[in-house]
């Protein structure tokens, strides 16, 4: 007796229905067993008869058709997530693994994971960074610790919601825009998955269910049975490609306390304040100490927004961040819109006076140029922060005013013509 098509899975499956036809006729049938009856006739065809009877009496014969478990099936698939994604959002859709295996009417369950340390999963902190539902195959995204900036360095503080800078530990392009993940699918198709779901199935008692080779000592592997019916559990890999999609993110001013001194004249530029000393940090230029130009500290993650960080870079308003004073004490303080420096305006002459005041706050608004990492152009995104400007105190040239005195002639050497009166602004000095 020999087979007269291939058993396909078409095959299979229409003996899967037949079986159910059978059990539901009453036919009690072990059911991962299919069995195929037909009565069987021999023909005498030769040409030469020594009877009258040329064809046999039927003969029942009975194959039973030994259920084996098939892989699932897969397929490889691409997604795209916006960097910076919340932790917890799915990725994509819940990927499609499908086993044409059921027992009494019910499918094999599949289980996903993601395969670790081989080539496919890429790099290799991804399974830190995405996780999979074991039971549905939904791909989602973790906080993790590999996130990083272009720079090489922490991504810029986000401590401020209310202007788009929310902390992530997700995904950022600058970093990677790629990750690929190995994804393993097994069903519990075997033999004793199947008995789990049908105790009339028979199973090795051994309980083992992968193959054997011929050297596997085993005790399951020396039963005729087990090898009759080797029936494990299948799996099959794909690979899940995820592009991180870049997004305009907001750029952000460093919390830096400026100083300028006293009386300074227009165009002096800030420097930043050293709190331990109450002064401008200094550097010494031709044997006399002078307070260092400091420009605002604005950073963006999107890489390429920050003029300077290539040496010779020269800064355009089209591709960089630019600064504007919007508030605060703004008549007395004017701002490089490109470089960010703070200096005096013309107005601010003769108006910072330590004596007067000992501080100023201008609001400073840095904006991006809206252009991605990628090249995209998208729509512009803004970062305000109030900024002091500490007033150093500098020693002032005393004042004498102009004073007239009388004195009569002839008067004696020694004579008390009056005081001169002179004043100096600097509080240190009485009066």
């Amino acid at each position: 007796i020999c087979t007269t098509e291939d058993m396909t899975e078409d095959f299979v499956v229409e003996m899967k229905n037949r079986r159910r036809r059978l059990r539901e006729s009453g036919r009690q049938l072990a059911v991962d067993d299919t069995q195929i009856c037909f009565d069987v006739r021999a023909n005498d065809t030769a040409t030469i008869q020594s009877g009258s009877i040329e064809t046999s009496n039927a003969t029942h014969v009975c194959v039973t058709i030994l259920d084996r478990n098939y892989a699932p099936t897969l397929s490889n698939a691409t997604f795209r997530l916006k960097e910076n994604s919340p932790a917890g959002v799915n990725v994509g859709v819940a990927l499609d693994g499908h086993d044409i295996d059921t027992v009494d009417d019910k499918p094999d369950t599949l289980r996903y994971s993601i395969v670790k340390n081989v080539s496919g999963t890429n790099p290799w902190w991804a399974p830190a960074v995405f996780e999979i539902d074991s039971q549905t195959g939904q791909i989602s995204l973790m906080n993790n610790s590999w996130v990083d900036d272009s720079l090489g360095g922490s991504l810029i503080p986000k401590d401020d919601s209310k202007q788009m800078l929310i902390s992530s530990d997700t995904v950022n392009y600058e970093q990677l825009s790629t990750f690929t993940l190995t994804i393993s699918v097994v069903d519990d198709g075997g033999c004793f998955g199947r008995q789990m779901r049908d105790t009339t199935v028979d199973c090795p008692k051994t309980m083992c269910d992968d193959c054997c080779n011929p050297f596997d000592t085993r005790a399951c592997c020396q039963d005729n049975n087990h090898r009759n019916k080797c029936d494990p559990n299948l799996a099959v890999t794909s690979i899940v490609t995820i592009l991180v999609v870049d997004v305009n993110e907001p750029p952000r001013i460093d919390a830096v306390v400026y100083a300028i001194p006293e009386n300074s004249r227009e165009n002096t530029s800030l420097s930043l304040f050293d709190m331990e000393n109450g002064d401008c940090f200094k550097k010494r230029e031709e044997g006399v100490d002078v307070c260092v130009a400091s420009p605002i500290v604005a950073r963006d993650d999107d890489a390429g927004q920050e003029c300077g960080f290539s040496e010779g870079e020269i800064c355009d308003e089209a591709k960089h961040l630019t600064f504007s004073i919007i508030g605060g004490d703004s008549e007395y303080f004017k701002i490089d819109p490109t470089r960010g420096q703070i200096s005096v305006s013309r107005r601010g002459e003769g108006i910072l006076d330590f004596e007067v005041r000992k501080q100023f706050i201008v609001e400073v608004q840095v904006t991006d140029s809206g252009i991605l990492s990628n090249g995209a152009v998208t729509e512009q995104l803004s970062f305000k922060r109030n900024i002091t400007i500490m007033i150093v105190d500098v020693n002032e040239i005393p004042v004498v005013e102009v004073q007239e005195y009388i004195v009569p002639e002839n008067s004696k050497v020694g004579t008390v013509v009056g005081s001169v009166k002179a004043f100096d602004v600097d509080r240190v000095y009485p009066d």
